[in-house]
């Protein structure tokens, strides 16, 4: 929320961010989503819908990082 106001405040002064204040914004916004937000709902949704649900999120990771791989190469 602080970071969101952060923006918003200086794009109403319409004051440029530099490049290593836009990575810094990305990376505190996206930490605490990937480290904590995704997990929580994740063992959630395992608990409501059951096993399988588990399986389908093991799944659709190895895609995804499968197809990490796959760029970089």
């Amino acid at each position: 929320m602080i970071l969101g106001f952060a923006l918003a405040g200086r794009t109403l002064e319409q004051t440029l961010f530099t490049v290593w204040e836009m990575i810094l914004i990305a990376f505190l916004v996206g930490c605490p989503f990937n480290a904590f937000e995704v997990p929580i709902r994740q063992a959630f949704c395992v608990q409501w819908w059951g096993r399988g649900f588990a399986n389908a999120i093991a799944r659709s990771a190895s895609i995804s990082m499968g197809a990490r791989v796959w760029e970089r190469r």
